[in-house]
């Protein structure tokens, strides 16, 4: 599977708009930028995007394995979550919520799938890309700083500016980012496996639109500890970041 680093092209790079996986590279700055609390991330934008927050965000919520999240919840000696999707732990991945349906998660949580972002076969460019604070892409996924439209998600906050801020290498996230609207189609350089699915009938388009994996063949924000490895779920000895 491309999206777990595999395909027939053997081209581990193809990110189908994940909020994971991203290459970081050093940074490239050539200017004062503005500057963010410690542990956000930004980069591009238009005048047109909209700034949302999280409790404005509105609509259901599903995690990466769409299964649908509490709009209320609390979690002992964590806290208390009021609009389905919080990180009220921090957590570097994002935001996560309990889910209604336990059986549909495997799980009674799971991270939240950031809205309107569909698996498509997108490569972020330019490759590595980094904005002027040192973040990548995945962090604007994780973090909830964009929308798959290439607007603010619900993660931004608005007293750090617009993307254009943090601009680098002449790009924003909505340039160069898969999960904020941008990157380049990559359909053409790399191919998954025909036909394989893992020993439970699950094939490559699960695993991108689920982010089970991430392109270096790792785990990704859809999968679950408990599940085991990526070669737990092997079939005939080809797991997804095989094929």
């Amino acid at each position: 599977c491309c999206y777990c680093g595999g395909g027939a092209s053997g081209v581990g790079g193809v990110e189908v708009s994940a909020a994971t996986g991203a290459v970081t590279a050093p940074q490239q700055q050539t200017q004062p930028t503005p500057t963010r609390p410690a542990g956000g991330a930004a980069a591009s934008a238009g005048a047109a995007a909209t700034v949302a927050s999280a409790a404005a965000a509105g609509g259901k919520r599903f995690t990466w394995n769409n299964c649908k999240c509490k709009e209320k919840w609390e979690m002992e000696g964590v806290g208390k979550c009021t609009h389905s999707c919080c990180n009220l732990d921090e957590d570097a991945l994002g935001e996560w919520c309990m889910v209604a349906d336990k059986k549909c998660e495997d799980s009674d949580w799971g991270y939240c799938k950031p809205q309107g972002l569909e698996a498509t076969t997108c490569q972020n460019s330019p490759a590595g890309w980094v904005d002027a604070e040192g973040d990548n892409c995945g962090d604007y996924g994780t973090g909830a700083y964009c929308t798959a439209e290439g607007n603010y998600g619900s993660g931004w906050d608005k007293s750090w500016g617009t993307f254009a801020g943090f601009a680098n290498q002449g790009h924003t996230a909505i340039t160069a980012c898969c999960n904020c609207g941008g990157g380049i189609d990559a359909s053409d350089q790399c191919k998954d496996k025909a036909d394989w699915k893992d020993k439970d009938g699950d094939t490559c388009a699960t695993y991108s639109s689920a982010a089970w994996c991430d392109i270096t063949g790792g785990f990704g924000v859809g999968w679950h500890e408990e599940w085991g490895t990526l070669a737990d779920a092997a079939n005939e000895g080809m797991s997804a970041a095989d094929a």
